[in-house]
C-alpha cells in the first residue's frame, strides 16, 4: 500500500510589465526572442512530482542547453525557472512525497529530512514512511510505524494505523499464526472503514482504502473489491482529482481491481485510460508496463 497524491498546482507567474519602467529595454531590444518558441507548459511536461517525474523533466529540457541552439538564452531562463517551479512544489508538502513514496530508499531520503520533531503533522509523516517500509517488505518497521501513528487523529494518520494494522496480520499469516492474524486483519479494516465513515470526502483516505483493499484481497482470504469499487467510483468522479497524474492514479487502481477479478478486457482499458492521462507520471508509466506484452 503505497499511497499516493499530487502536489498542488503552482499559479502561473503574472506577465512582466515592460511599459511602467521608462528604463526598462522594451521587447524590440531582443529581437532574437520574437522568434523563439512558446515556452513549455510545466503540467504538460511534469504531470506529477516524483523522482522519476523530476528525470522526465531533466531529459525534456537538457536539448535546449546545447550551444548552437538559436534561443539558447531565453530558452535557459525557461529551463532554470521551470526546474525552479518544480523544485518548490516538490518540497510544498512533505506530507504528500511520504504518502508517494513507492521505495525503501525513497523514503529512508525522506525520514532523513523529516528530522525528530514531535508535532503531529511530523509525527504523521515518519509514520507513513515507516508504514510504506514494512509493506515494502521489512517488519521491522511496523513497530517505528505504530508508534508514531498511535494517538493521533487526522484522517490520514488514523487510516495508515489501520492500514498498518492488516501489514502486521499478512506477516503474523505467514509466521503461521491464522487467528491472531484474522483478528488484527478485521481489527485494521474496522479502522479504516470507521475512518472513511468519519472523513467521507477525504480522498487520500479514499485512495489509501483502494490500495490496501487491493493487496489484503490478494493475500488473505478477505475480498474488498465491492468496498474498492465503490471507492474508484466515488473518485472518478470528484472533481478536486483533475491533475493528470491524480486521474492517472485512480485509473491504475481500477485496471488493478478488474486484473485481480480476471476482467482482463475492463483491465486492459483502464490501464490504457491511465497511461493516456499521464504519460510520463509514475502511474502512467507503470500502466504502461502492464500494457506491454
Amino acid at each position: 500500500m503505497i499511497l499516493d497524491a499530487a502536489a498542488p498546482r503552482a499559479k502561473p507567474a503574472a506577465p512582466l510589465d515592460t511599459t511602467s519602467n521608462p528604463s526598462r529595454p522594451s521587447p524590440g531590444c531582443f529581437p532574437a526572442l520574437k522568434s523563439a518558441p512558446a515556452p513549455p507548459n510545466p503540467l504538460q511536461i511534469l504531470p506529477c512530482l516524483t523522482p522519476g517525474s523530476l528525470r522526465a523533466i531533466i531529459k525534456a529540457v537538457k536539448p535546449i542547453f546545447h550551444p548552437g541552439h538559436p534561443e539558447r538564452y531565453s530558452n535557459r531562463i525557461i529551463a532554470a525557472l521551470l526546474l525552479l517551479t518544480v523544485s518548490l512544489q516538490a518540497s510544498a508538502d512533505p506530507l504528500k512525497r511520504a504518502v508517494n513514496a513507492d521505495s525503501v530508499r525513497e523514503c529512508r531520503e525522506l525520514l532523513a529530512q523529516a528530522g525528530d520533531a514531535r508535532d503531529a503533522v511530523s509525527r504523521t509523516i515518519r509514520g507513513i514512511l515507516y508504514h510504506n517500509m514494512s509493506h515494502l517488505g521489512d517488519s521491522y518497521f511496523i513497530e517505528e510505524a505504530e508508534a508514531e501513528l498511535d494517538g493521533l487523529d487526522s484522517p490520514l494518520a488514523l487510516g495508515y494505523l489501520g492500514s498498518l494494522k492488516t501489514v502486521a496480520a499478512l506477516a503474523l499469516k505467514d509466521s503461521g499464526k491464522l487467528f491472531k492474524a484474522s483478528r488484527m486483519a478485521m481489527d485494521g479494516l474496522d479502522l479504516i472503514d470507521q475512518t472513511v465513515n468519519r472523513f467521507p470526502n477525504d480522498t487520500d483516505l479514499r485512495l489509501l482504502r483502494v490500495e490496501n483493499g487491493l493487496v489484503v484481497s490478494r493475500k488473505s482470504p478477505i475480498k474488498r473489491y465491492k468496498v474498492i469499487k465503490k471507492d474508484l467510483e466515488y473518485l472518478t468522479a470528484h472533481p478536486a482529482l483533475q491533475k493528470p497524474d491524480e486521474r492517472s492514479k485512480v485509473l491504475y487502481f481500477a485496471g488493478m481491481m478488474y486484473r485481480d477479478t480476471r476482467k482482463h478486457a475492463q483491465a486492459e482499458k483502464y490501464f490504457s485510460r491511465a497511461f493516456q492521462a499521464a504519460p510520463q507520471g509514475r502511474w502512467g508509466r507503470k500502466a504502461r508496463a502492464l500494457l506491454e506484452p
